[in-house]
Order: C-alpha cells, then structure tokens, then sequence
C-alpha cells in the first residue's frame, strides 16, 4: 500500500540557476520555493495509523550551502513542514566522532627499524622485520618468510599509538616520559604479559630497491589465529581511565590467558593525577600542570568470567554510570557501576545465547535514561537504570522483521514512552534523504514504513541532496512532544 503526500514542487530547477552562476536570481527563485519538500509513505509492516502523530525531523543539504530542516508529523493524514535557509558561503557540515581513549595493540606501526630516531620494538613489533630484512637480497620486490613468532618474543609486546586522557586547551608536563603514549605504554607492558603461543607462525614479506633500501613491507596471519587486537574498551572520567583487555586470539573462541599478568581478568581503574608543576624549567608557562599515572593505586573494579568475549564498556549519558556488557556461559550480561566510585550497583541478564555462530551480543544503542543492547539475530532488550543505578529489562523485542525489509538499523534514532518504542534510519547512510520509521511494543512491531524524499530523485552537476553528516535525523512519540 503506498500513500502519495505533496507538499509542495520540486525545488531543484532553482538549485539549478544557483549553479550556474546566476546567483542573485538564484536567490530569488530559490527563496520561493524554499520549502519544496515531499515525502512518499509505503507502508512495509502493519499499519500506518500506529504512527499517528509520531514526529520525525530530517535535515538535508546540498552543496553546503542549501539546507532543509523538514519536520514530519505521520499519521493517516500527515503533516509536512520544512525551513528552508541558503548561504551564499559554504557552511561547515562535519560529524564529531567519538575520540578514541586509548588505543592500543600488539603491533603498532610495524617495520625495519630506523635506529637514528628509536629504539628497535619502541613503536612496533620491529625484531621479525629486522630479522627477515637481514635475508632479503637487494633488488626483490616480495621476499617472504614465515616464521615463528615465539622465537622473537616470549610475551606480546604491546603498543600504545593513542592515549586522550587530557582535558582540552591546557599546558601539560609529562612526569616520566617523553609522551602520555609512552607513558601508558611502558605500564601497561609491566602490568599485563599475554604468552605468545607456541604454534603461532606469522608470514613477513619485505621489499628492497636495487640499493638494498627497503620498500615494501607486509604481515599475514597463518591458520586461525587473529593475535593483532587487544580488545581494548574505555571510558574517561575527570578521575583517570577505566578499561578492559580482551585479546581474541583464535577465531575459535580461545579466550585470553591472563595467568602471566599481575592482576585478573576485569574492569580497571587507573587513576589520572593533574597538579600543579612545581620546578623551575618552565616558569614563564602559567598554569602548567602535572600529568601522572597514578599506578599505585591502580586496582580492578570488579572480575570478568574468564570465558567472557565481546566485552564493551560504556557510560551513560548523563555521565553517572558505567555499562559493562559481556557474552559468557550462553548469556548476555550488563553491569551497572557508579562512574565515580566503581561500586557495582545492579546486573541484569540481557539475552540468553543458545547458539554462538547466529546469537552473538552485537550492537549497542545509548539513550537518556535506557539503552538498548541487540543480539545479532535481531533480538534487543531495552533497559532503563534508575537515579540509583538499578537496571530494568522494560521492554523486550525483536529487529529482525525490519531488518529483513532492508532497514539494517546501522545509525537509528530512538524515543520510549514506557511502552511503545520508536525508532527511524536512514535508508541509505551515506547520501540517500530517504528514511524508514517503526515502532515496537510487547506485542510486537506494529508498523514499519519507508519515505521516499523527494531530494534523493534529483541531483546539479552530479551534485546530490544527502543528509546533513551531524545528527540529521531525530523521532518523537506524541506523548513525549
């Protein structure tokens, strides 16, 4: 069933002239039909009226300097209103991504060292390149050896290329090392040894020029073993650096083996410590302070199961919480914990996983007040955490009716009013205005339509409507309006 709503006409013959050149006309003609925006419903699952007076806002660009900021009231009789604003400059249009806290694995920028500026194995795993470097004749293009790593190393050295521990527009001096990277390197180096299997075998290929320079360099796994990733997760407070370590050596599911390190396997807390800097090199700098790893009292929050994998950790919105998720003995478990204190406040047992290879934790969606943790079959389970940190399975459902219509819930946007859960996506991430809306509820998904946008159909000089790239898509339930 497809329902047809025209708003207003097209506004891409004006767009047109504003390509051209013709810009003061362009502005004109533009400027009239400025809130030229349609949408078409198909109704995909259930019925339409289960939207009624849901409301979805689109903002769409072109060329940076043309926006559409459309607001949509569906329902059986819907409403369509749109702002239209034009710049004669191109505007910023970016997204902010999520920084990474710490990033760290076992290879880090692997190669031949270069002696002038580091020390072999500083920055990456250097010895087997050096070594099979050594045998690679002057004029081959792809030298290969496959050789055992434990022969170079007794435990995983570990590399540390990230560390965003500091508050922003501050003057900082380093105790200890030459960089917060290093810093962090050289503890968690004395902290957590892993053993390198004796069976795992590596393949390093090099390539040198007729001087004997090298020029190409590569690495290959042999057999199952995937032993580059450390499965780091992390949250940063204003107190230091929770984390967890999750090596995933085999694609069998062999977890790590933690017996070598000096604490168990669980959630860490290092604190961070700013003071102010107390010597003399730098005087004429105001404000300058102290940066330190605390690692005295570097503890473990709380233990994981050591069979745990695919642990992630999150904080809430509003900052006060921490979420650590983990799959472990046919369960998918959460665990609340204060951000300021690591005291463990609830757990609740999110899905059971009775078959690895289809029911495996997947994505994890953070919203004000709830989250909503998914199994990779579809299921979800949407969990709301009190002002004491008391977690609560409210309402449990399933995706996977969307997802089979082409609605794969890759950057959704959501809104619960204790019942019904809403939800929109994209159709297409990356350029298509298009978008899907649903709602779920203990009975099930009660509708799930797609709208068409009018933008995606027309483009200037290959030149295509898309998606604003920082938040272009929002839901609300009418009760929550």
């Amino acid at each position: 069933m497809t329902m047809r709503f025209r708003i207003a006409s097209i506004f891409i013959a004006a767009a047109l002239v504003l390509s051209c050149g013709v810009l003061a006309a362009g502005h004109v003609s533009l400027y009239a039909q400025r809130e030229a925006v349609t949408l078409e419903e198909t109704t995909l699952l259930g019925d339409v009226s289960a939207v009624e007076g849901v409301q979805v806002e689109i903002h769409t660009q072109l060329i940076n300097q043309l926006f559409w900021d459309t607001q949509y009231t569906a329902g059986t009789q819907p409403v369509i209103h749109t702002d239209y604003t034009h710049y004669w400059s191109e505007q910023p249009n970016y997204r902010e991504w999520d920084r990474d806290v710490l990033r760290a694995d076992f290879c880090g920028s692997m190669g031949v060292t270069s002696p002038e500026w580091e020390e072999v194995d500083q920055f990456g795993m250097q010895k087997p390149f050096n070594d099979v470097a050594s045998r690679c004749p002057a004029g081959t293009e792809n030298y290969t050896e496959r050789v055992r790593l434990r022969d170079y190393y007794e435990y995983f050295p570990i590399y540390v290329s990230t560390v965003d521990i500091l508050p922003d527009g501050g003057s900082y001096y380093l105790d200890g090392s030459e960089s917060v990277e290093m810093m962090m390197q050289d503890f968690l180096r004395s902290v957590f040894r892993f053993p390198v299997p004796e069976d795992l075998w590596v393949e390093f290929t090099v390539g040198k020029d007729a001087s004997g320079a090298v020029t190409m360099l590569g690495t290959g796994s042999v057999d199952d073993y995937n032993w580059e990733s450390l499965g780091i997760s992390t949250v940063r407070t204003e107190a230091g650096l929770f984390f967890t370590l999750s090596p995933d050596m085999r694609a069998d599911g062999t977890t790590p083996d933690f017996s070598h390190c000096t604490v168990e396997r669980g959630l860490y807390f290092l604190p961070i410590t700013l003071t102010p800097y107390e010597g003399e090199d730098f005087s004429d700098t105001e404000n300058l302070l102290t940066v330190s790893l605390d690692t005295e009292h570097f503890r473990t929050v709380c233990p994981i199961d050591a069979d745990a994998d695919r642990v992630s950790l999150y904080q809430s919105n509003d900052g006060n919480w921490l979420y650590l998720l983990s799959q472990q003995r046919g369960e998918a478990t959460l665990t609340v914990l204060s951000a300021d204190t690591g005291e463990i406040t609830s757990q609740v047992t999110l899905f059971t996983l009775e078959d690895r290879e289809t029911q495996a934790l997947s994505r994890t969606y953070l919203q004000e007040g709830y989250l909503i943790a998914t199994r990779s079959d579809g299921a979800f389970a949407l969990v709301t955490v009190d002002g004491a940190g008391q977690a609560e399975i409210s309402l449990a459902g399933d995706f996977s009716p969307a997802q089979a219509l082409e609605c794969y819930m890759d950057t959704p946007v959501f809104d619960y009013d204790g019942e019904r859960l809403a939800f929109a996506d994209l159709a297409q991430q990356f350029n298509g205005c298009s978008f899907f809306l649903g709602v779920v509820s203990a009975q099930g998904m009660e509708y799930l339509g797609k709208y068409y946008h009018n933008q995606d159909a027309t483009s200037i000089d290959y030149q295509s409507c898309s998606p604003v790239e920082q938040d272009p898509l929002s839901v609300q339930l009418p009760d929550a309006a």
